[in-house]
């Protein structure tokens, strides 16, 4: 066991609507320059659901959303942008918001100059997606395995 990888735990988001998935662009690692799903990393002693809500709001500014059901778990191993090796735990949630916002709005510097947006799944492939995003499509079955 290797005592100097640090255990990252994130929550995350998929959200569909109508062939559309809510992504952001994210500008830094693990994968800079990719779409990826909104969420993050949880707080110490913050439960799932929590962090989840807080982080979807932090990065996308959506408060009332509904979490439908835990659709899997991806792990990546990488070094962060101090150097230290991580492995990231990613819990992707199934989640729906009753009405499809269409702006958002987010101070967050992970954020990339293509913003939040709906993109159509057609339009979508491993190049250009994160590979939590790619893994959560391909779970969901909206993607081929």
């Amino acid at each position: 066991m290797d005592r100097d990888i640090k255990l990252r735990v994130s929550v995350v988001g998929l959200f569909i609507e109508n062939g559309e998935v809510l992504l952001i662009h994210q500008i830094t690692p693990p994968e800079p320059n990719c779409w990826d799903l909104p969420g993050g990393g949880l707080e110490p002693g913050e439960a799932l659901l929590s962090g989840l809500t807080r982080e979807v709001r932090e990065e996308t500014g959506l408060e009332n959303f509904h979490v439908e059901n835990l659709l899997t778990i991806t792990e990546s191993f990488y070094h962060n942008e101090e150097g230290e090796r991580l492995q990231t735990l990613n819990i992707i949630y199934k989640c729906s918001v009753q009405t499809k916002p269409l702006t958002f709005s987010s101070n967050d510097p992970e954020i990339g100059p293509k913003g939040i947006q709906w993109l159509p799944i057609t339009a979508l492939n491993p190049s250009i997606c994160s590979t939590r995003t790619w893994k959560a499509l391909q779970a969901s079955r909206y993607v081929d395995t």
